[in-house]
């Protein structure tokens, strides 16, 4: 587990936002702002979110298993395949 600080540049800092929860084992909740676009498991060792991701992130052997709600139809339509 690892964490990373990055700084941004005026330009950057009107990226668009989203709120992200993340549900810890022990049910505690950790929510965070995020850049859309950002990946999740870097947003997560940014807010100190302990998330495994032994790949590194490349999709590759699902350590940062995440889950999504499934009542929310909109948020799948609008997911790229």
């Amino acid at each position: 587990f690892s964490t990373t600080t990055t700084t941004t540049t005026p330009e950057e800092e009107d990226n668009e936002t989203v709120p992200i929860t993340f549900i810890n084992p022990d049910e505690t909740e950790v929510t965070v702002e995020a850049e859309i676009g950002e990946h999740l498991l870097d947003v997560a060792h940014a807010h100190n979110v302990e998330l495994e991701g032994a790949c590194g992130g490349e999709l590759a052997c699902s350590t940062c298993h995440l889950i999504f709600p499934t009542d929310n139809p909109e948020l799948w339509e609008s997911l790229p395949e």
